[in-house]
């Protein structure tokens, strides 16, 4: 097979970046172990975070000051850069493709790279790319003009769930759509000790910030405390954004409600494998990957019926789905799994059995098929 090029744009990549930053880590391994070399571009982290791979990564830097905070003159500098590097670059680098992973910021360059370096472009949709990262009904209208600009301008547009396309389409026509699902890393599975030791912990990862709701799992959590009708929940919260220390003042002084800075993957893992339940209130969202990370350790989840949550988390099969925004409802559902202890052991398992069909390979499958 003869190795070919893929320019891959990547404002959030590993360490840096949440969901959509580990998928496209995976996808570029995966390509790089068939034959093929992934060159990502993607914001600057400093030196002693970057990780090493097979393939090259070039870091621009940008005003970005931490893991999942970013901001509009970040997103344009990356977005400039990005551009004029291509330009400069257009005479002696022919990719093969160009693959904008984040429609935004990504797509933009993304376009316009394609059309200088003479490559079919491609782009990838993960979630706030489409709904703005807001929490009203639709995007911004420059983020619905932008869309339709880069979807008409683009070989093929992928999405990571149904729910997220069909969003897409209330601002328009969305051509040559297709369906490309994430793939949850293969972590070991650990032991469960600390729910038998320290009491049954419900577990919240995510940015904090207001799409995320992580006030509602708080609110929760003081009730579900001040009622003491859980008498040996414990509740962590593990993320990092612009509500950290809004959230962080709230929670008190109970030992129970623990709150946390962003960690590694691996380390995520392990609060997986000892929470009892995880719970993603989301106002929106594109695909959750963290109830796949969470499934894949045999914990079922507790989310807001907001599409791409619904994709992920099939009600009374693999977790529970409770009314968006409703409080009363996620503190019923939480009070439902903590004293039913069977039915979760059954959601968790079912959980972790729907995880392991979203694998990488069946990803770069899909990807490789409309290259």
């Amino acid at each position: 097979m003869n190795r070919k090029t893929i320019l891959v744009l990547s404002h959030e990549f590993p360490p840096f970046g949440g969901g959509g930053g580990a998928v496209i880590e995976s996808l570029c391994l995966e390509l790089s172990r068939r034959g093929y070399d992934p060159e990502v571009w993607t914001s600057g982290i400093p030196a002693n975070l970057r990780l090493n791979y097979p393939f090259t990564v070039r870091y621009f830097s940008t005003p970005r000051t931490s893991c999942f905070e970013t901001n509009y003159p970040a997103i344009l500098i990356y977005t400039v850069k990005v551009i004029l590097a291509g330009l400069a670059k257009r005479k002696r680098f022919r990719p093969s493709l160009v693959f904008s992973n984040m429609t935004i910021p990504s797509g933009v360059p993304g376009v316009i790279l394609g059309f200088v370096l003479g490559a079919k472009h491609l782009t990838w949709h993960h979630g706030a790319e489409v709904h703005g990262n807001h929490r009203s009904h639709d995007a911004p209208l420059l983020f619905r003009i932008t869309l339709r600009w880069i979807w008409k301008r683009t070989a093929f547009n992928f999405f990571v769930s149904r729910s997220l396309l069909q969003r897409a389409r209330n601002y328009g026509d969305v051509p040559r759509s297709v369906i490309l699902p994430v793939a949850v890393k293969e972590y070991p599975v650990l032991k469960h000790t600390a729910k038998d030791t320290r009491g049954k912990l419900f577990l919240f990862a995510g940015r904090l910030e207001p799409v995320k709701n992580p006030l509602l799992f708080l609110n929760s959590a003081l009730d579900i405390l001040q009622r003491n009708s859980c008498p040996e929940a414990r509740f962590f919260l593990v993320g990092s954004g612009s509500m950290y220390r809004s959230v962080q003042a709230k929670t008190g002084t109970d030992p129970r409600i623990v709150i946390c800075q962003s960690i590694s993957r691996e380390q995520l893992q392990r609060y997986f494998a000892e929470a009892y339940v995880f719970v993603l209130p989301s106002e929106v969202e594109g695909f959750p990957l963290t109830i796949l990370e969470a499934a894949q350790q045999g914990v079922p989840a507790i989310g807001s019926d907001t599409g791409g949550i619904k994709d992920a988390l099939h009600h009374g099969k693999t977790g529970l789905l409770f009314h968006n925004g409703s409080c009363d409802a996620l503190i019923a559902a939480i009070e439902r799994l903590y004293h039913d202890e069977p039915l979760r052991n059954r959601l968790g398992k079912a959980a972790s059995q729907l995880a392991a069909q979203y694998t990488i390979g069946n990803s770069a499958d899909i990807f490789l098929k409309h290259c």
